[in-house]
């Protein structure tokens, strides 16, 4: 669920000030990783918005590895991987954590796997 406009100006005014996401979260209320993820959307629409120096509190970016991705899906996930400047990879694993952290996987699929 997206911030409301006056909670997202109050995370974005935090972090302008050098607050790291974690303390941001805390002072507000709300998960650390949501804080995170605002601001680096924010940060890739342009704003102006200063990294938490590491150590600060900063959240740490999980990254696992799926190896070698069959070639179609390589070919379709490669611009996706390459705008993030991840690898395919990097990516793939990224979605699959994301896809299970937020329980899409039967919104994925949409196969009845979870009704069968």
């Amino acid at each position: 669920m997206a911030a409301p406009m006056a909670e997202r100006d109050e995370i974005i005014a935090l972090a302008r000030q050098g607050n790291p996401p974690r303390e941001i979260a805390a002072r507000m209320g709300l998960d650390a990783n949501t804080v995170s993820c605002l601001l680096s959307y924010e940060r890739r629409k342009g704003a102006d918005i200063p990294h938490a120096p590491p150590g600060s509190g900063r959240i740490g970016r999980t990254r696992f590895v799926i190896c070698d991705p069959p070639a179609g899906l390589r070919e379709a996930l490669a611009p996706h991987a390459a705008a993030r400047g991840m690898s395919i990879s990097e990516l793939s694993g990224a979605l699959l954590l994301a896809i299970t952290r937020d329980d899409l996987v039967d919104a994925g699929l949409d196969d009845g796997g979870a009704d069968a």
